[in-house]
C-alpha cells in the first residue's frame, strides 16, 4: 500500500540512525551514547534525569501558512526530546505536531501545525541544535536535551539541509 511507503529522507534518516546504532555494540541492558548526542539504549523510563529548561522552536518560512512558534519547557526531567514535544504542545495550543513510531528506531515527526513533509518535493522536518550540536544525527526518541537547550524544528527541503542525493 502507498500509505506504508517510507519517503526517502525517513529511510536516509532511519539507515544513519541504524548504522550509528550498530556502530555501538550496545548492549540492551545499559545506556548506550553517541560520545556526539544519541541516547541509543534508553532505559523503559520515560523521564530519568534532573530538571531541566528547554526552548523548542518550530519554524516554517517555506510553505504556507508561515510561522514561527516558540515554547520554553521549565523544570522537567530530562527525558527524550518526544517528551518535550509533547510538553510544548500541552503549554501552547498554537503548538502541535504528530508523529509515527517505528518500534525499533522510535518516532519520527510528520507534521508541525499541519505542515507535513513530502518525497515528492523533498521537504521534511529538520531537528538542529541551536547552540551546541548543530544538525541532529538522531531523532526525537533518541536525542536527550542538556539544560537550556535550544531545538529548532525547521521545515526544509532535502538540498537546503545538504540531504539532497
Amino acid at each position: 500500500m502507498a500509505g506504508n511507503r517510507i519517503p526517502m529522507v525517513r529511510v536516509s534518516v532511519l539507515l544513519v540512525f541504524l548504522a550509528m546504532y550498530l556502530s555501538t555494540g550496545a548492549s540492551k541492558r545499559t545506556l548506550a551514547t553517541n560520545p556526539n548526542q544519541c541516547a541509543l539504549e534508553l532505559p523503559h523510563c520515560k523521564t530519568y534525569g534532573k530538571h531541566i529548561n528547554v526552548k523548542i522552536i518550530a519554524r516554517n518560512d517555506l510553505v504556507e501558512p508561515n510561522f514561527e512558534e516558540e515554547v520554553t519547557i521549565s523544570s522537567q526531567p530530562q527525558s527524550p526530546l518526544i517528551y518535550f514535544l509533547e510538553q510544548a504542545a500541552e503549554l501552547n495550543g498554537a503548538f502541535n505536531f504528530s508523529a509515527t513510531y517505528y518500534p525499533t528506531l522510535g518516532y519520527f515527526i510528520d507534521t508541525i501545525n499541519g505542515v507535513r513533509g513530502f518525497k515528492e518535493n523533498k521537504t521534511f522536518w529538520h531537528i538542529i541544535s541551536v547552540d551546541r550540536l548543530g544538525s541532529l544525527e538522531c531523532g526525537s526518541s533518541s536525542f536527550i536535551p542538556i539544560n537550556n537547550d535550544i531545538i529548532l524544528f525547521n521545515f526544509t527541503t532535502w538540498a537546503q539541509a545538504g540531504f539532497d542525493y
